[in-house]
């Protein structure tokens, strides 16, 4: 009796770890598809490659204001001198959001696709992305 026990206990330790490498193996194989198929080098070194640059106007200095693109924080503080923001395309649409810190009153710009400068000066509406 005793090594027909022992067989058994070798067998099934056999196919434990048999089953384990399978299942290991399953699981890279998903994620490296998923990681090639969600994103690939084209876009990711396009993404990179396109950058926004901010200029505060000359009209925002002395106002104690937050700037952010999207979720992000660019800016907090009150612009003395001239200010210039650069950050990196994150989406295909962005939006620049400035809080006026005094009044909590919160202005949303629309950020055009194409990489560039652009001057945020305040305007009736809100305030105005330009291209410089």
């Amino acid at each position: 009796m005793r090594p027909k026990a022992q067989q058994a206990n070798r067998t099934f330790m056999l196919g434990t770890i048999v089953l384990g490498t399978l299942v290991i193996g399953i699981v890279v194989l998903f994620t490296s598809l998923s990681v090639n198929l969600s994103a690939s080098k084209d876009e990711i070194a396009t993404i990179v490659r396109d950058t926004y640059h901010f200029r505060l106007a000359k009209s925002l200095y002395g106002n104690d204001i937050d700037i952010y693109l999207n979720d992000s924080l660019l800016y907090r503080g009150t612009p003395t001198a001239d200010t210039l923001l650069t950050v990196g395309r994150t989406a295909d649409d962005n939006a620049v959001i400035m809080v006026d810190r005094a009044t909590d009153y919160m202005h949303i710009a629309e950020v055009p696709a194409k990489q560039g400068t652009f001057r945020i000066e305040p305007h009736t509406d809100g305030i105005k992305l330009i291209a410089e």
